[in-house]
């Protein structure tokens, strides 16, 4: 998962804030380039074990920022606006640093409760300082000198500038600040929660360690038990999105979080998109579902190891961009006690011009493909670091599943079983356009729905993972399947899952080409990673020769391609 793009601060902090949100920092108009190349020389990066965290002064920066709306209010001049920019850009460079920062502490140690308030206090102010933004933003797009703007920054940011507007607003600060307080519990509970049964308790770790009856029969309860107080976290969540929704003027909460998303197409086009994953994939997915592939067992430290000649086979600059990461400690993997499991993230501490990768490492070789869709994203904002970019989620996605795919010749260089784990990780493709599908149609169901509670979230879940063609597992004498709860991004990231599919589509074409010429395919990748994303996500894939994810006969095309590999259906 991607935390939000680097972008112009002034666009995207005006978007919906999750908790893994941290917005972007660079002055729009003073780009440095997005190809080739960019060296560390210039950049503020210094070793995270140095990265020393304090609190912004939160009061100091509401009465500047009233200060400098005033000074864009009376500018006389563009150049006015520029030069008062630099130091807005200076002070939420500091404090989206901060916070981001607090957040890597809290996640490192859940138990750390210094730092998990520090993160609930920076959360909660920074739903006050987007609206703050807003009224700058505002004072600009509509003062004398916005076309003089719009010519320095470019038409597409200046748009998600505008766009931006309407997702902040002070009619729904407490809605926003209440949602950021539930979401920060949520990944509390769900790294504390456990299961009595006969008297014990166990942890997921306890129930992760069993074999057998006693894992299914544990993990059972466990979602059973636990389900009642997700399902009542969940719902005060939804209403509190459709709560700030209706008050902002959107017509439903995923119409606002596409905005948000700076997406190209509408919830209506996801559900069709959902309606082909069902029609095309699940299918396939069927017939391949029980076959098991043994990728084998990659310890952390070898993996770690073995990446930077495998990158290197891709291409030089990203093996240099490995070398950057490891050179500042810019990666936390490594399993430890109180730190957050189940989440796995790319994020920025732009202070510090510092891409960041967390996730909690497991033997196993998904962790390994793991590091290698973070990587993607870490590259991404290695080579963008003092460039304005707006945060497209598909995009992003796109970066990270193609580098995925496209190392899939070099598997065989982490584990013995470098076919299977091919094999593997294509079943794991079909996997991420069906079940990422499913939760797309989970969350615009839900969300459409009143008088919610957890059994009712359950139902929907348990007859979409049979329509999906999962089968539900865990459900109970209702029919009520409590599994849905584990999944982090329904709570973090509301509607974010859908980028996992179309980037799927988009990833998968670039590895259709390397099954013919991969040298061509990387040409291909590396031209789509180092253009410009200030378009259009569909407008991105055809400058590179590739085809929108939503088109049916792409849909078929990918289809195909399974085919070949598993062989036909029945």
């Amino acid at each position: 998962m991607r935390t939000k793009k680097t972008a112009g601060f002034l666009a995207l902090v005006l978007c919906v804030v999750f908790i893994f949100t941290a917005c972007g920092t660079k002055l729009p108009g003073t780009d440095g380039g997005t190809s080739g190349s960019t060296g560390n020389s210039t950049r503020d990066t210094i070793p995270y074990s140095e990265m020393a965290y304090e609190r912004p002064d939160v009061a100091g920066m509401k009465t500047r920022m009233a200060e400098v709306t005033a000074d864009v209010q009376n500018a006389g001049s563009i150049d006015d606006i520029l030069t008062v920019e630099k130091e807005v850009d200076a002070l939420y460079s500091n404090f989206y640093t901060m916070r981001t920062l607090a957040m890597l502490k809290k996640y490192h140690d859940v138990n750390d409760t210094y730092f998990e308030e520090e993160y609930r206090t920076l959360d909660e102010a920074s739903v006050e300082l987007s609206n703050l933004v807003n009224d700058y933003n505002r004072a600009i797009v509509e003062g004398p000198h916005a076309d003089a703007y719009r010519d320095k920054v470019g038409a597409y940011v200046y748009q998600s500038i505008v766009d931006g507007l309407r997702l902040n607003s002070s009619a729904v600060e407490a809605y926003k600040k209440e949602r950021n307080q539930l979401n920060t519990d949520y990944n509390k509970m769900l790294t504390t929660a456990t299961v009595t049964y006969d008297g014990v308790e166990y942890t997921m770790a306890d129930i992760n360690a069993l074999g057998g009856m006693d894992y299914y029969m544990l993990l059972s309860e466990y979602y059973s038990q636990n389900a009642p107080a997700f399902g009542e976290l969940y719902v005060k969540m939804i209403e509190l999105d459709k709560q700030t929704a209706s008050t902002l003027g959107f017509d439903s909460p995923a119409d606002m979080y596409y905005l948000g998303y700076t997406r190209d197409y509408s919830p209506a086009d996801a559900l069709q998109l959902c309606t082909e994953s069902k029609r095309l994939f699940v299918p396939l997915l069927e017939d391949v579902y029980g076959t098991s592939y043994n990728a084998g067992q990659v310890q952390m430290q070898a993996a770690m190891n073995q990446m930077p000649a495998a990158l290197a086979e891709v291409d030089a600059e990203l093996a240099e961009a490995w070398s950057f990461m490891t050179e500042y400690g810019l990666y936390d993997l490594a399993p430890s006690a109180g730190k957050q499991d189940g989440v796995g993230f790319t994020t920025e501490l732009y202070g510090w011009d510092a891409p960041f990768i967390f996730f909690y490492w497991t033997d196993d070789f998904a962790s390994t493909t793991t590091l290698m869709h973070e990587f993607g994203h870490f590259y991404d904002d290695w080579l963008r670091y003092d460039t304005t970019v707006v945060g497209n989620l598909d995009i992003a996605e796109t970066y990270s599943q193609g580098l995925e795919l496209l190392m899939h010749k070099q598997y065989g260089d982490f584990t013995m079983y470098g076919e299977e784990a091919t094999m593997a990780s294509l079943q794991d493709f079909m996997n991420v356009l069906t079940y990422q599908s499913l939760l797309e149609e989970f969350q615009q169901t839900i969300y459409s729905m009143d008088n919610l509670d957890y059994i009712a979230i359950g139902q929907v879940y348990g007859q979409l993972l049979e329509d999906y063609g999962f089968g539900s597992y865990f459900a109970d004498d209702n029919g009520s399947d409590g599994s849905w709860f584990q999944v982090t991004h329904l709570f973090d990231a509301p509607f974010y899952t859908i980028s996992y599919v179309t980037s799927a589509v988009s990833a998968l074409q670039i590895w259709a080409e390397s099954q013919q010429d991969w040298d061509a395919a990387v040409d291909t990748y590396m031209k789509l990673i180092r253009a410009d994303q200030n378009q259009p996500f569909t407008d991105l894939l055809a400058s590179a020769g590739l085809k929108a994810p939503h088109e049916t006969a792409v849909l078929e095309e990918i289809a195909g391609y399974f085919v070949d590999v598993f062989g036909p259906q029945g």
